[in-house]
């Protein structure tokens, strides 16, 4: 479960980000810590479009994570499609208590395939430091070209409430399946 928002893919109008523009992106969330592990919440670099027009080769995203080994962490990551890699470039401890929001940022410099990632912490409305990711990913592999997209996964995992109806209504359907083929036996006899 999650949601996605994205910039439009417009080819060949001025509301596209091109490779020859200076890119820099922020996102400011409030600072939840994700309690599954595999939710998350950030910002990233796509050159996906719909699969008919542009495949895409690669994403750019920085996000707020807790890992499948139970860590808080702001990760960086790269993923190429043409190679078929996922790259963390950089992973750093999350600490909720230094602020009430956080911002997310992504950057590159016109006509350079870099794209760098940071974050600060916002308490109060007023942002902190910017703290840079470890390393940097490549974009503009194959296109001059890319969207935005500001993301929320969650995952889902029903209630015991939800679970117990569940299987009361399952129970009651097979209850009447049986009764309603114990009444047609009868008809027939």
């Amino acid at each position: 479960q999650g949601a996605l928002l994205e910039t439009p893919f417009m080819q060949n109008l001025p509301l596209s980000l091109w490779s020859d523009d200076n890119l820099a992106v922020t996102a400011i969330f409030d600072l939840t810590v994700p309690t599954e592990p595999g939710q998350q919440y950030g910002v990233r670099f796509t050159d996906r479009a719909p699969a008919v027009m542009r495949p895409g080769s690669d994403l750019v995203e920085v996000s707020v994570l807790r890992t499948f080994t139970d860590q808080l962490v702001v990760r960086f990551l790269e993923a190429n499609f043409v190679a078929g890699t996922i790259d963390v470039l950089g992973a750093v401890p999350l600490d909720p208590l230094l602020g009430d929001q956080i911002a997310l940022m992504l950057t590159s410099p016109a006509n350079i395939n870099a794209v760098s990632a940071s974050f600060a912490y916002v308490n109060g409305g007023v942002q902190g430091s910017s703290q840079p990711l470890p390393g940097s990913a490549d974009i503009f592999q194959g296109e001059d070209w890319t969207r935005v997209q500001f993301l929320a996964r969650q995952r889902i995992v029903p209630e015991p409430a939800t679970l117990v109806l569940v299987s009361i209504g399952l129970a009651g359907l097979g209850f009447a399946r049986r009764r309603q083929g114990v009444q047609q036996r009868n008809t027939r006899d």
